[in-house]
This record gives C-alpha cells, structure tokens and sequence, in this order.
C-alpha cells in the first residue's frame, strides 16, 4: 500500500526515506507516531488499492454481451479483466444489479449486491437476487480484488433483458391462412399477414416477441426489423419452439403504424419428399406464426398488440420456397404499399387463430444467421448459348443476390452447385441424390419490368461455388450476381498460422467448412441434406470450441437432443428428427450407434472443459443417463454390436461392432467423470465398473497377442484401441508399433474414415510421433488432406476421392491439431475452462514456425514459435486469473533467456523439473517471450 499525506508518502506503514529535511528532530518525533497511526488505521480498514490499471472487461451474462430477450431465470455473469502487469490472480469480487444505469453509477444494487465475495471464479457466478419479472432490462456491473493488493475501479455497465418467462406471459394467438387438421398442407405461395394500429404518443421502449413457422420476416412501417435471416432455428416444433425479441421502438412513431410479417414453409411445412421424411413430420401444418409487441409510451403508459384474427393476409410475390429446392419470385405480383401505413387492405382475407405447434414457446438464445459477407464473382463463362456460369471462387452457404433489367413477365433462373461438367455447365447429379420431387436448388425470377431490379431469397439457402444462369437477354458482367454467405455469425474464437501453405489451407477450408455447416445447428452439408447428423457434429465439435464462440448454439442442439430421447434412452441419428434415424433394419441393434448419438456425452463434456461449466453437465445428466442406461440394455457380454462403420473410409473398412464397443467403453468413462464432478459417488463408481468391464472384454474379443493388433489390423482399429485407453499399458508400445507400420505400408497416408483419422492424430502425437502426423496431413496425394487442396479443394470434402459432397466439417478434426499439437495448448481436466492449462508445443522438423491464439473465458491464450539461427523463440500469452504449466524442449545446458535475462534469474516463474530433454515451468498471467538456443 502506498498512502499520500499532503507531499509525505508512506509505503506498506513506513517512512519513505526521502521525507523533508524540515521534519528532522522533534517535528519529526511527532508526526512519524500519527502519519503511521492513520497509515495502520486505513490500512486495516482495506488492505488494497484502487488500481486503475486492472479492470473488469468483456462482461457476459449467460454466455452473451447484453443479451436481450433471455428467458434463464437465474442468470449468470462472467467477466475478464485487463492487465498489463504478470502473476495476477483474483481474489474476490462485488457484483451489483440494477433497475437503472443511474443507480448503478451511485454503486447502488437495488436488485442484487452480492456483497464482497472471497473468490477466485470469475466465470458464470449465479445471480442470487429476487426473482426476475418477465419483459425487463437489467443492469449490473462488478469491480475485482487481485493478489497483487489491487482493486479495480468498477466497470462498465452492461445490462440483460428478459423476455417472456412463462406461458401465461403470452397474449398472442398462433394465427395462419388456415386450419389444417387432416391431410396434406399444400405448397402454397407466402403469405404476407399486416396488422394496421395507432399510437397516441411518442414512444419510450417497445419490444416485439416471434415467432414464424417454418421462418419469418417481420417489417414495421416499410421497414425490416433486424438483420437476422432464416429465423427461427429449427427444432422439433411438437416439443419446443423458438423465439425472437426485438427493440422495435426507433421503428414506431405516433399516429398511424402497421406491421407486415411474412412466412416461408422452411422445416415446419417441408413438402419436398426427401430421404429423411421430415414431408411426413407429424408436425406438419400451414406456416403460422405468433407476436406479441409490447410498448411503453412517454406517459409511461403500456400497451399491447397481438396476433389474432384483426390481422389480414395476402398471397404474395413468393409463389414457392422450399429448403433444399429453392424459391420462385415475380416481382409483378409485389407492392410496396403493403408494408406502408394508410394501404387499404379490405380486400386481404382475415387471419385464423390457430393451435398452432404443440411445442413450448422458448427464446432462441444462440447467435442469428446473417448475411456475413458478399463475394464478388470471379469469373463468367458461357458453356453453351444463354448459359451463363459464375464461379465465386469459394465454396460457401447461402444464396446469390440478382441484378438484372427486362421486360416485365421474363424470368431468369439461377441453379446453384459446387462442381461442373467438362463442358462447363453446372453439375447438380449428386446434390440431387435425395431430393426425390422438384428441382434441386434453383431460384427462379420474374421481372416487373421497372427499371433495375435486385432480388434475393428469404426462406431457402444452397450450397454452391458456381451458379448457372439463364434467362438473360444481355451479357452479365460482375455486378448481375453477388455471392451472400449465410450462416450462424459465431464470435471468433482462434486463429492459426503457420510457415506450411498446406496447413494453413486447411485450417482455411476447415473455418469455411465449420460456418458453411452450421445454420442454427450443425448440419452435414449445406446442399444436399442439410441434416443434424449427430456423428458430424460429435466430430467437429472440438473443432468448434477453439475456432468459434460456439457454446450458445451447441445448448440449443443439446436441447433438441432432450427432445428427441425416447423413454427407453434411444436417440436417433439426426437431430432434430421428424421420427426418421432411430433404430434400424433387423441386423441393426443400435441405430448409428454411440459412435454418432455419443455426442449428447462428448459435447457437454466439451462445453465443461472448454467453459469451466459445471451446470451444462447438470442440465443434461438425467437425459445422460437414460442414453447409458439404453446401451446397457443392448450390450451383449458389456458389447455391443451395431451402429454404422468409419463413415467414408479409403480401402480398409472397420466394422461397426468395435468401433460401437470402443465408444461404449468413452462414453462410459466420461460419465463416470461426470458423475464426479458433480459428487454422484454410486454413479461414478457403476460406471467406472462398467468400463472396467467393457474393456475386459473388448480385450478378450478384439486383441491379437500373436502380432499384437485389434480388430482387422487396420489404422482405426488400432487407433482407436489406443486413444481411447482399451489397451493394457504393458501392450501399447507393441501396439502403437504394429499402427505406425500399417500406416507405413500405406506409404504414410491415411487409410481411415472421420473417426480414425481423429484417432490416428492425436495417438501419433501422444507418442511423440508429432513428423509421422505431419507428413500424413500434407500429404498431396491420394488420399489426404493436401490432395484435395491440389485439387482445387476451398472446404472439407466429405470423401477422399471427392465423388460426393465437397463441403463436409466431419473430417474437420485435423484442425484441433494446430490448435493442441503445434500451439501445444492443453486443457488441464483438473481446473476446467483453462483455470489452469498446459502449452507444450510440438515441432515438427520441416516446419519453421506456428502460432495459435484462442480466446478461452478468462481471455486470450498464445502460443508462438518460431526456429531461429541462435535457437528457436517461443512467445507465449497466460490471461489474468488463470496459470499455465509449459515445456519447452531443451536439453541439458541450452541456454534458455526469458526477454533479455536467463531464466534462472527470473524470480517469477517456477520451475517444476528439467530433464530428458525438457524444461518444465509454472507460469502466472502474463506475456512471457522464451529463447531456447
């Protein structure tokens, strides 16, 4: 502690030695007694100072900043902290909420004041006030103590919104163009439904809650509200609906307003017959919607307007849309006057107040999809006469935007597709395997004939790196189509870069992959299925978790999960499901098997680790357990024997039967973890039984002590045995050398599916086989992952040889690699969230340089290095709050400096052991920058 006493400074209750000469003698006898009585009297009082140079950033509440429309009753707040300074850790904190900004800027907490609290978590701190009423903003801010003495100044204020808590806070009906109770809805054009209404005074607050089923857009006063597209996020709409809020107040004015809200079919009316039968969901009804907007006007008066039959609707310029087929447009049919207040709308057809979707109405809490950016088209061609081609250069999701003039009733149509002929024109063969009725993304428009014209879909996306275009009485040039990529706008959360192209390709074609994949739930493809297979999303989940902000969004597809379970435990193998994926055919026990639905395990388990979030494991261990409980009923000697194999292996396939048992054997350890974490010791010693005894077994059955191999012998049945901990300790270097030679007689390349190349990876690189992996990941030839990028390859493509769909995340693991190999960035399972972490970079010999940041909860993580003449310099970022163990390489009298001085003088780092080769540190928060020659 420092105090100032008018120009006398006292530092920690004693004199500083440059006091004024004119206090020698007995002035001075007499003013060291009191300036030290008050320096121990406010010292007692609070040992810490008021530090400016620590504080509170990057407040969240329930994962969001500012989140508006949450429908979580016990929030929960998380904050970082900027600091410039080394070994800071947080020692307490003080939280205040709020009614009012103003209160809060007096530090008062009319809400909640949690008081000084002594406590190192600064992640996801439960509010402990009253409860909170429904449709109310909230504010609140936190100040910190640190280890170091300091307190923070308090921070910025930030606030969160509820939206509607409970059912009877809904007024609004479900309304429709009609009530369908039996037979099939048709494929009607949309419908646009308007509500004409007046305010008498100006506006203080307004908010609006939807939904619109299948999706909606929602305009007030000419003007569209927000820039969400496809909304809502598809679920299983018998159990659980989604829905938007909005502040809709600088949309309103006083006098007369009207709201117009459109509706696409989207999933809740998929008339198109397709493989997965989501055309005969027992959902299926004409496209509905609900809203309820709720104002406050500058008398402080409430007011409410809702959805019931005083709506009008009208079939529109929208004359089809369907997911996977496409949409149709004639602008002839469009008037802007519809969305304009004092439009006379006698002749619409009134609204009917409908059931509407039996699932509960719940906000949508993940990131919307958006338009993310437009690309610019990169070339054109003309393969064949009217034919135009535009190739984008990228492979993305979304749509194209048209521009375009003609006459009026002329109509181009733009088909969509990721490869050509070799004549130039546009390949749909594959994209078309399972669309069984119409045409497979195709956009059609029909001109009004008004000058130039731009249109673009509301309620279908594609897949697709070029377009075909026809209908054009011009040449195009490049501003007649634009490219829109559309998908979940995640936060980013890592970066990689590295001194291999190869590399860094793939990490590029894995980010595009990972987003084009992702459109409110992970999704296969983004063409031709567009379906939550579970087994997609299990395997790039991690990959998710260090490149995007991603956790919202997996709770929502855990919810689904819920949603989907039978009473038995049975899960099917897409999420959300209309029925269709669950148990299969009379050989197939297991349906895809742990292998695919493991992911209602893997992916909370994940957000655990990741997020430091206890309460994830709690929200989902019932469901959890009834899953484990359905394996156990169908394994035979704690076997099990079904499931689907190495989803698009090369040449060696792996049965189903051990791939099922291997995961049956991880599922099962990871519960017993997760029982406990959360102190359910009957649980966790069941479960740590039963994987004793899968693992007996699945020795007994698939090990070959002869020439030491599992299964067929082949990479993932050895792989698999090893990175899951099947194999007994004393058979793993035999083991792991019977892999590495299978692997050499595919002359290094991979012979595996999406499961035993994730494997194969992370097993080399346990073993310190860190240049065996490398060289198999760039591989240019067939099979691998520098194959496909010789090959033109902008995403992941989902088989080897790249004769089905070229943007596939589901081989994505490889990217985790950059991330835990090369950066070395290690999650510890002891202090999860990265309380504390390992960085142990791993070094390949023909790479010069990498580098990772990821931007876990407490802030950024870096990891760098870089081979140099004198050595090789690491550079290494720990966020506040949290400590990081790190290994360098080097061995027995290299030289290691930390800036400029040699690490045994740096007194603020521990140094755990220095052996074999390694230097083993403890460091604290910090930006560290190491030289190792």
């Amino acid at each position: 502690m420092i105090l100032y006493i008018g120009d006398f400074k006292y530092q920690n209750n004693k004199p500083m030695s440059h006091l004024p000469g004119f206090l020698s003698g007995k002035p001075k006898q007499i003013i060291y007694p009191l300036l030290i009585l008050l320096s121990s009297l406010i010292y007692s009082c609070n040992q810490y100072t008021l530090n400016s140079n620590i504080k509170p950033v990057n407040l969240k509440c329930n994962y969001r900043i500012n989140p508006l429309g949450t429908d979580i009753q016990i929030p929960r707040f998380s904050w970082q902290v900027h600091d410039t300074s080394k070994q800071s850790m947080q020692k307490a904190y003080q939280i205040l909420v709020s009614t009012s900004p103003e209160k809060l800027k007096k530090d008062t907490g009319d809400i909640w004041n949690s008081g000084k609290i002594g406590s190192g978590q600064s992640l996801h701190i439960s509010y402990e006030g009253p409860d909170l009423k429904p449709a109310t903003r909230y504010y609140w801010k936190v100040k910190i103590w640190d280890s170091r003495g300091r307190v923070s100044p308090y921070s910025d204020i930030q606030w969160f919104e509820t939206g509607l808590l409970k059912k009877e806070d809904w007024k609004a009906n479900w309304i429709s163009t009609s009530a369908w109770e039996k037979g099939v809805p048709p494929a009607n054009p949309a419908p646009y439904f308007r509500k004409s209404f007046e305010i008498n005074q100006s506006i203080e607050e307004a908010r609006m809650y939807i939904s619109g089923l299948g999706y909606y857009e929602f305009y007030i006063n000419g003007q569209r509200v927000g820039d969400h597209q496809l909304d809502p996020a598809v679920t299983d709409y018998e159990e659980r609906v989604k829905y938007n809020t909005y502040d809709v107040g600088k949309y309103l004015k006083k006098g007369k307003n009207v709201m117009v809200v459109v509706l696409g079919h989207g999933w809740y009316n998929q008339h198109s017959p397709s493989a997965w039968d989501f055309h005969k969901a027992p959902w299926r009804e004409s496209p509905v919607f609900t809203g309820q907007l709720q104002y406050k006007d500058v008398k402080g008066q409430k007011h409410t307007v809702i959805s019931d039959n005083t709506w009008e609707y009208k079939r529109g310029p929208i004359v089809y849309n369907s997911i996977r087929n496409g949409e149709f447009y004639d602008a002839g049919k469009y008037s802007e006057q519809w969305f304009l207040p004092g439009y006379d709308d006698k002749s619409w057809t009134g609204a009917l107040e409908v059931s509407g979707p039996k699932g509960r109405l719940s906000a949508q809490k993940l990131p919307p999809m958006r338009i993310i950016k437009t690309l610019e088209v990169e070339e054109i061609t003309q393969p064949q006469p009217g034919t135009w081609v535009f190739d984008f250069g990228q492979n993305i999701a979304g749509w194209t935007k048209l521009n375009v003039k003609g006459a009026r009733g002329d109509t181009v149509t733009i088909e969509h597709g990721e490869r050509l002929y070799e004549d130039g024109t546009l390949d749909q063969e594959e994209l078309s395997r399972f669309v069984n009725e119409g045409p497979t993304q195709t956009n059609k428009y029909t001109l009004s004939g008004e000058g130039t014209e731009t249109w673009e879909p509301s309620f279908s996306y594609h897949g697709f790196r070029y377009a075909s275009v026809t209908g054009l009485h011009e040449a195009p040039d490049s501003s007649t189509l634009k490219a829109q990529v559309v998908h979940t706008d995640f936060d980013t959360a890592g970066t990689f870069f590295s001194s291999d192209s190869v590399l860094n390709q793939i990490h590029r074609n894995t980010q595009w992959s990972y987003l084009g994949n992702f459109h409110g739930y992970p999704e296969d493809c983004p063409h031709r299925e567009k379906i939550g297979w579970s087994g997609d999303g299990q395997a790039a989940a991690e990959v998710g978790f260090w490149n995007f902000h991603s956790t919202t969004a997996y709770r929502k597809w855990l919810d689904d999960f819920l949603d989907e379970q039978r009473a038995s435990g049975e899960l099917p193998g897409i999420i959300p499901t209309s029925g269709w994926g669950y148990t299969r055919g009379e050989d197939t026990v297991l349906g895809y098997g742990p292998q695919w639905e493991g992911a209602f395990l893997t992916i909370p388990w994940n957000i655990y680790l990741y997020k430091g979030d206890e309460r994830i494991l709690r929200r989902y261990y019932d469901g959890i357990k009834k899953y484990m409980g359905y394996l156990e009923s169908q394994a035979d000697n704690y076997l099990l024997n079904g499931g689907i194999n190495d989803h698009k292996y090369v040449d060696t396939p792996t049965e189903p039967p051990i791939i099922a048992s291997s995961y049956f054997y991880h599922l099962t350890r990871i519960t017993a973890k997760m029982a406990a974490v959360m102190n359910h010791e009957e649980d966790r010693r069941h479960y740590k039984d039963l994987a004793r005894n899968i693992k007996k077994a699945y020795n007994k059955k698939y090990y070959h002590p002869e020439d030491q191999t599992y299964g067929n012998g082949g990479q993932t049945s050895l792989a698999m045995a090893l990175y899951f901990g099947l194999v007994k300790e004393q058979n793993e270097q035999e083991v792991l050398n019977s892999l590495v030679e299978e692997i050499n007689n595919q002359d290094n390349h991979f012979d595996a599916g999406v499961i035993g190349v994730k494997c194969l990876i992370n097993v080399l690189t346990e073993h310190g086989l860190t240049d065996l992996a490398y060289e198999m990941i760039t591989q240019k030839t067939y099979p691998g992952y520098g194959d496909w990028i010789e090959r033109g390859a902008t995403t992941l493509w989902q088989t080897w040889d790249g004769s089905m769909s070229r943007n596939h995340i589901m081989f994505g693991s490889v990217d985790e690699w950059f991330f835990e190999a090369l950066a070395g960035i290690k999650i510890d399972p002891e202090h999860p969230g990265f309380k504390h972490f390992y960085l142990k970079p791993q070094i390949p010999e023909k790479l010069t340089h990498a580098q990772a940041r990821h931007h876990c909860m407490y802030g950024e993580i870096k990891s760098a290095w870089r081979k140099k003449e004198n050595g090789t310099a690491f550079k290494f970022n720990v966020p506040f709050n949290t400590s990081a163990t790190i290994t360098l390489p080097a061995d027995k009298g290299k030289e290691i400096l930390e800036g400029d001085a040699p690490l045994s003088e740096q007194q603020n780092i521990e140094i755990i052991s220095r052996k074999a080769g390694k230097v083993v540190m403890k460091l604290g928060s910090g930006s560290y920058d190491f030289l190792v020659n």
